[in-house]
């Protein structure tokens, strides 16, 4: 990731104070190499809605964001295309071989002492591994209003995995279950979770976005439908309520029709 047309970095290069903001520009999305980015210092992405998207494995083979320094992310997508790839190859996957380690990730923090990871209103889907972090005793890692859509078919993959660190805090976020691995792994010494949901699974309505949105167009085209042949609405189904939007962006809120599935676990 560089600073360009499409966004803008802020830099402090003294010695007491070294560190990045980059400023994405809304409504761009950022593909492959414009997308992976290595990080040696203290970093902040605005991601302002926008969206970075790796149809091939990351060029280290280890995440789109890789950071070994404090990064806080925010308010970004990060869409990865199933499919085990080559480096170099656009379109053949995002994800890496079993022999290479077979965890292509969003984001791979790997530190070699203490360390902060702040997530906030982010996005993720389509990686082997959503979010993997190394074994620092010392880190903490803090993630707030985030989705995360399940590991591709046949990955061993877990959404959230963090290594043997400090704390892991996890607020106000959606886990949409995975083929395999876990939701939310976590070996640190203190982990806490609150105002948020796992799914045992996947495609549990109505966690998935694409699902909901497919479903909420449905449902307005059928409701058109039967305006239109001044026909009732015989299906006995209740008026789907009106909530906030469950990864924490606020706005005016999406409809959803709250599922009776007995896998849905809120915290």
């Amino acid at each position: 990731m560089k600073a360009s047309t499409r966004s803008t970095a802020t830099f402090c290069g003294s010695p007491c104070c070294r560190s990045y903001t980059f400023n994405l520009i809304t409504g761009t999305t950022f593909t492959d190499t414009e997308a992976f980015a290595v990080f040696a210092a203290d970093t902040t992405i605005n991601g302002n809605g926008d969206t970075l998207q790796a149809t091939q494995p990351p060029s280290n083979e280890k995440g789109v964001l890789t950071t070994t320094s404090p990064l806080s992310v925010n308010n970004l997508s990060i869409i990865g295309i199933p499919g085990i790839g080559m480096v170099g190859v656009p379109g053949s996957g995002s994800g890496i071989s079993a022999i290479d380690g077979g965890n292509s990730s969003a984001i791979r923090e790997q530190a070699n002492s203490a360390n902060t990871l702040n997530l906030t209103g982010v996005t993720i889907s389509g990686f082997q591994m959503g979010v993997l972090t190394g074994s620092d005793s010392g880190s903490t890692f803090m993630n707030n209003g985030a989705g995360f859509d399940p590991s591709y078919p046949f990955s061993f993959g877990h959404a959230l995995y963090v290594g043997d660190a400090l704390s892991l805090v996890v607020s106000n976020s959606v886990f949409c279950g995975q083929e395999i691995g876990h939701d939310a792994k976590s070996r640190a010494a203190s982990t806490t979770v609150t105002g948020s949901r796992f799914y045992v699974g996947t495609n549990r309505c109505p966690c998935r976005l694409q699902c909901r949105l497919d479903q909420q167009r449905d449902r307005y085209a059928q409701r058109r439908h039967r305006q239109h042949r001044h026909e009732p609405d015989l299906s006995g189904r209740r008026q789907p309520e009106r909530l906030a939007d469950p990864l924490g962006r606020g706005g005016a809120g999406v409809e959803l029709h709250q599922c009776a599935d007995p896998h849905q676990h809120a915290v």
